[in-house]
């Protein structure tokens, strides 16, 4: 299971399909969410997502500083990534103009970036950038913009990138998804849709046999969004129906 942090950003319920895409189980969780509590839920990554704050904002959402002392593989996204670089004492500044929309990211050898090209397409939106690297990291990819678009710590196994990897715009933004989770964060894949949906099926037979006025009767399930049920991208809820 990996935890997604969700920072106010567009993107994040995104992020956490596509783990799920990747038959790994996603939850989001506040900000907010104690070392402790994170501890009690035992996640095999964490997923910093991107926000429209900039980490210099008063009320900009800071996690819990303590997690980083969990040894638990990180991957920051966009402001995830500026995250991870001004709590762990690198170097946060303003753009001096704002990257949006696609862009060339420049790549060097990390496991993040395995069966990667020298040169690929993302997708950037931001205005602040990582100017100088927290100790024990290096960077391991560049724009024409942005020296330290993507970087890596490798025994700590933190990685984060300045793009959106779960955009379609970054072509091989899912290679780069898949790659932290198993490859990195030795992820167990254990989130099976079709064994979820039997599942729910036989529960609510079960919950509901004999009560009155079941036969015959729809009962409607809206546990999860169509794109989790069936993919199906034109309608935004769908329903299970026992007979």
């Amino acid at each position: 299971m990996v935890l997604v942090f969700n920072f106010g950003g567009q993107y994040a319920h995104l992020i956490a399909r596509k783990v799920r895409e990747l038959g790994v189980k996603s939850e989001l969780v506040a900000p907010d969410i104690t070392a402790g509590q994170v501890k009690k839920l035992n996640p095999q990554a964490i997923i910093f997502s991107g926000s429209p704050y900039s980490v210099y904002d008063k009320n900009a959402p800071h996690p819990d500083t303590e997690i980083y002392g969990l040894e638990i593989p990180i991957l920051g996204i966009c402001y995830g990534h500026q995250l991870l670089a001004y709590q762990l004492k690198g170097k946060v500044s303003p753009g001096k103009s704002k990257q949006f929309g696609k862009e060339k990211l420049f790549v060097s050898k990390s496991p993040l970036f395995a069966s990667l090209s020298k040169e690929e397409q993302v997708w950037f939106s931001h205005g602040d950038h990582v100017e100088s690297l927290p100790l024990g990291f290096k960077a391991i990819a560049s724009t024409a913009l942005s020296q330290i678009a993507a970087m890596e710590n490798l025994e700590k196994k933190y990685f984060s990138v300045q793009f959106h990897p779960e955009v379609t715009h970054t072509k091989k933004g899912m290679r780069v998804l898949s790659n932290f989770l198993f490859d990195i964060a030795k992820a167990k894949r254990d989130w099976n849709l079709k064994n979820i949906k039997v599942g729910i099926v036989k529960k609510l037979k079960k919950d509901l046999a004999g009560q009155k006025g079941f036969d015959g009767t729809f009962w409607r399930c809206r546990f999860f969004s169509c794109r989790d049920l069936n993919q199906r991208s034109s309608r935004q809820q769908s329903a299970l129906y026992i007979y």
